[in-house]
């Protein structure tokens, strides 16, 4: 297992600095929207919310989190940048890992296996699952706004 996902409740300076260090895992210093994640204490907060909320695994909680995301970026004039939220979370734990090819059963139904890191929830992988469809849905327009004039 890659990342660590324990529910309980980690101290602050824990989650603060596993958020951080996944965010830049995750490329946030190689464009100008992305450093203003780690740079707006308000924007990052609300990331580690939407940290807690993934850990909790709440498909509403975190959808509410990325829509808070999302409004205080519009509210900043870089909506762009509310589309790393769903970077952070199609690229966890929650999504897939590997992909098998499908294959067809003898009764014209279609088997579709994937690997996980670790065990995951029906609605943990429900958030998996609508964050990487965001994410496909609208990389391409996102982070050509997002890479735009950037110096990295």
């Amino acid at each position: 297992m890659s990342e660590t996902h324990d529910p309980s409740s980690a101290p602050v300076a824990v989650l603060y600095d596993y958020v951080r260090a996944k965010l830049i895992r995750h490329g946030v210093e190689n464009s100008e929207d992305g450093r203003l994640i780690l740079a707006d204490k308000r924007l990052f907060l609300r990331f580690v919310g939407l940290e807690r909320a993934v850990r909790d695994g709440s498909f509403d909680a975190v959808r509410a989190r990325v829509d808070d995301i999302e409004r205080h970026a519009i509210a900043i004039g870089r909506r762009q940048v509310a589309f790393f939220a769903c970077m952070y979370l199609s690229l966890s734990y929650l999504a897939p890992r590997r992909y098998h090819l499908s294959t067809a059963n003898p009764d014209g139904t279609l088997r579709t296996c994937l690997d996980y890191d670790s065990e995951v929830s029906d609605e943990e992988r429900l958030i998996g699952d609508w964050a990487r469809i965001v994410y496909h849905k609208f990389s391409k327009h996102y982070l050509r706004a997002i890479y735009k004039g950037s110096s990295q």
